[in-house]
């Protein structure tokens, strides 16, 4: 049952999405050397570093699209943040809701077996089989938002209202492995072990094997959900500047790759290494070339 109408979904998404500023506020590689279990895997890169692209609207008629992410068969799935729903777009754009939950789909990853699991803005992660059967896998987080898989097969989840960043076991126990963050809503894991999470109240946290965090990419003005590995680059979205930022590995060589996108929250990667954003500002996903 839906707590909201449709006719309220988009007020009551966006007061809460500017709550949240106010308050200081995700499988592919082209080598395909390891399977990884969502579509945040790393690629090799093609493209040199700093190229500026082209964005094109491959998608249109979404609801707040905050995450991306897409099976091995390179159907897209998309989390529309003020319907709860999923939406799901094969190659030849037949769209239809592969999921509902009851509040806001914040965050998207596929495991090994191909179930996705799906933050919930409230407290649950999700599991949706791919026959569409959900359940929850677990509960009693902290606002959840950005998720994705390490190599190891563990969800990494963004607390956004406590400040942590955990990981969630295949067994559902949950494990804080940073406190004290900026408002964390996206991350993932490079293939060297790195963790980077984005903070929407400001940079991006790169948490070493070793558990060393330290900040990079001081030149954000508000880092969204959509972080990715990309041609081996840690890309991350600036919603506050329109824009997608390339920070490279050690926020060094910042670099602009598309700009003028209108509240570019979500990010994902196509199997065949196509990259793709999504914007609140006009409800589409984008082709980033």
């Amino acid at each position: 049952m839906r707590l909201r109408t449709r006719s309220t979904q988009w007020v009551v998404g966006s007061l809460l999405f500017f709550l949240a500023i106010l308050s200081g506020c995700q499988s592919a590689t082209s080598q395909m050397t390891e399977k990884r279990p969502d579509s945040q895997a790393a690629m090799t890169a093609s493209k040199p570093k700093g190229t500026m692209m082209a964005t094109t609207t491959a998608k249109a008629g979404f609801n707040a699209p905050t995450a991306i992410t897409f099976d091995p068969a390179g159907n897209m799935y998309v989390a529309n943040w003020n319907d709860g729903t999923v939406s799901r777009v094969d190659s030849t754009d037949n769209r239809k809701t592969f999921a509902s939950i009851v509040g806001s789909p914040a965050g998207l990853a596929f495991d090994k077996q191909g179930n996705l699991y799906v933050s919930d803005y409230r407290e649950n992660i999700y599991r949706v089989s791919p026959d569409g059967a959900t359940t929850i896998f677990a509960a009693g987080l902290h606002t959840p938002t950005g998720i994705a898989f390490n190599k190891n097969g563990e969800l990494l989840v963004t607390n956004r209202s406590s400040n942590e960043l955990v990981k969630v076991s295949p067994t559902g126990n949950v494990s804080v492995l940073e406190r004290g963050l900026r408002t964390p809503v996206g991350v993932v894991e490079h293939p060297d072990g790195t963790l980077y999470v984005s903070n929407y109240g400001g940079g991006i946290t790169k948490i070493s094997p070793g558990g060393s965090a330290t900040t990079i990419g001081a030149n954000f003005v508000t880092p969204g959900c959509g972080i990715i590995i990309f041609h081996g680059d840690v890309l991350v979205v600036d919603y506050g500047q329109g824009t997608i930022k390339n920070l490279g590995t050690d926020g060094t060589q910042l670099s602009v790759v598309a700009q003028n996108l209108k509240q570019p929250v979500a990010l994902g990667v196509h199997p065949q290494g196509k990259l793709y954003v999504g914007t609140w500002g006009d409800g589409s996903v984008h082709l980033v070339d």
